[in-house]
């Protein structure tokens, strides 16, 4: 008698099954990790760039002239921007720093230098899953997945369906 060993079509299947339905739950909830992640990433950065203007202040009695370029390579001194994740080639949110009460960046001879807003925008396309993040100098932290409610011209809140963090 000749037997032969192997696996029958029918567990084959079964087997795929099983690694599909894993599959089915396993993706989304890693896409909704790299999510969290680089909205921590982006909310990291926003507080250092947040600490490096405090001890700034506290040696030129200003925010005005703020750079951030002495601290990273890739910030944007004229326009007052930063690409995160840092040293990530997906750049996930698009950070910027400007004086609160001008609208401008802090190296512009025409900013008042008195306080700061620093908001973070998703790239395009835009995740309608993640935030856009604003960050003030007199405490306001909240975030929005309202598009544009930050980047409305005011940077003054998240909207009506903001979320304090």
């Amino acid at each position: 008698m000749n037997k032969q060993t192997g696996f029958t079509l029918i567990e084959l299947m079964v087997a795929v099954m099983v690694v599909a339905i894993l599959a089915a739950i396993a993706f989304p909830s890693y896409q909704e990790y790299m999510r969290r992640q680089n909205l921590a990433l982006a909310k990291q950065e926003m507080m250092i760039i947040a600490g490096e203007l405090e001890r700034f202040k506290g040696k030129n009695f200003s925010y005005k002239g703020f750079d951030g370029s002495a601290f990273y390579t890739d910030f944007d001194s004229t326009a007052g921007t930063l690409q995160t994740p840092i040293n990530k080639p997906n750049k996930t949110h698009t950070i910027t720093l400007m004086d609160a009460d001008s609208k401008l960046p802090l190296t512009d001879a025409n900013s008042n230098g008195l306080n700061w807003t620093i908001i973070a925008i998703r790239n395009t396309p835009i995740d309608q899953r993640n935030y856009d993040v604003l960050l003030r100098s007199d405490g306001v932290r909240c975030q929005t997945k309202d598009e544009n409610k930050v980047n409305d011209g005011n940077f003054t809140d998240c909207g009506p369906n903001l979320e304090n963090w």
